[in-house]
């Protein structure tokens, strides 16, 4: 009996700073969502059991013939990951600067602009937001009421 050995090619993983916290993204887009939970000192089961993230995920698992929008690793490290396009949402969920600065950092990964550590900054539209908000933040913060 002969036995194969399978190796397990694990994603790069990309670190994004943002407002003094620190993100984690796959190469593929996908979204470390327990890790950005903790950040906004937020429960993920909250998010995942409302009834508009139930419905949101499967009109979208629907309509791009998705497996599924969440990963599940399990064990000391264990985490849900995101898919691009439920990660937005979850950032919305999260805060609403977070949620433009992570739709702008998935841009970027996508884009081929951000590999472990930003390679193209010039070329950035998470560098350029950033350095919009911090302008926009010396001027006049954001009310909660739009």
């Amino acid at each position: 009996m002969s036995t194969k050995s399978l190796a397990v090619c694990k994603p790069t993983l990309i670190t994004k700073d943002w407002q003094g916290k620190t993100f984690t993204f796959r190469e593929d887009g996908y979204f470390n969502m327990t890790k950005a939970a903790r950040e906004f000192g937020k429960n993920l089961s909250n998010f995942k059991a409302a009834a508009e993230t139930i419905a949101f995920c499967h009109e979208l698992s629907k309509a791009m013939d998705f497996i599924s929008l969440l990963e599940v690793t399990k064990g000391r490290y264990g985490a849900t990951w995101g898919h691009p396009k439920l990660a937005v949402k979850f950032a919305c969920w999260l805060d609403v600067r977070f949620e433009v600065a992570c739709m702008l950092m998935i841009e970027d990964i996508l884009k081929g602009v951000a590999v472990v550590t930003m390679e193209k900054p010039e070329e950035s539209a998470s560098v350029a937001y950033a350095k919009a908000l911090a302008g926009a933040l010396e001027q006049e913060p954001l009310s909660s009421n739009p």
